[in-house]
């Protein structure tokens, strides 16, 4: 038996961001997009002050985006608040920087 030449099918989207972005006294976050698909993990990573904790107050309803989109599962998603972020199953793992054992 040959194994099959054919490409799996794409996984679900789960997450869609598309354009958003957040403005205070100026931008903080502009155009920033990004799909999260069924069986991945994802880690944001970079620099202090490259937006990280921003785009997660936005995914999950902590602040409010001054523009973009997002979807969850295809369906707009626009969080009331943290707490239904979660109820849908949108949750961060936040860094943990002290791993030393004790």
């Amino acid at each position: 038996m040959q194994p099959s030449s054919a490409p799996s099918p794409a996984a679900e989207v789960i997450l869609s961001v598309r354009g958003l972005g957040k403005t205070y006294a100026g931008p903080v976050l502009s155009d920033v997009g990004l799909e999260l698909r069924a069986g991945e993990v994802l880690a944001l990573v970079g620099e202090n002050g490259a937006g990280k904790s921003t785009l997660s107050e936005n995914y999950r309803r902590l602040v409010e985006p001054t523009s973009g989109r997002m979807q969850f599962l295809g369906a707009d998603y626009q969080p009331r608040s943290r707490k239904e972020a979660e109820r849908l199953g949108v949750r961060m793992v936040m860094q943990e920087l002290n791993l030393s054992r004790r």
